[in-house]
């Protein structure tokens, strides 16, 4: 079972706080290769992906404790900050319970989208 105390969120300055429909969902932008080519890729070179993001966890890989991830700003919308807060850590419950679904899940490119459980 995990609590909110298992969790560290940084709340971080948004790259754009409108979408392109004109909806209110700030976001950051992220290099992201995997999505190269994909709709949500926001780059037109070839290999090179980046896409906006509402949340982002944090890999071990990159030093981060299990449970740290980043939102964007919301603080003029919170219902949109808790979709957030609750997507994210979507990814965490997965990696640490149920592997296989997580790898499924973690990439949103194939129409993928939360919520995931």
């Amino acid at each position: 079972m995990l609590n909110f105390s298992d969790f560290l969120i940084y709340v971080i300055p948004a790259d754009r706080e409108y979408d392109s429909d004109g909806n209110y969902v700030p976001n950051f932008l992220i290099r992201a290769d995997d999505y190269d080519g994909t709709i949500f890729d926001h780059d037109p070179r070839a290999g090179i992906g980046y896409i906006y993001a509402a949340e982002f966890v944090i890999p071990e890989s990159l030093g981060a404790a299990r449970g740290e991830f980043v939102i964007a700003d919301y603080s003029r919308n919170f219902e949109t900050a808790e979709e957030a807060i609750r997507n994210g850590p979507e990814h965490l419950i997965l990696y640490i319970n149920d592997r296989p679904k997580y790898e499924k899940t973690k990439f949103h490119g194939r129409g993928i989208s939360h919520p995931l459980i």
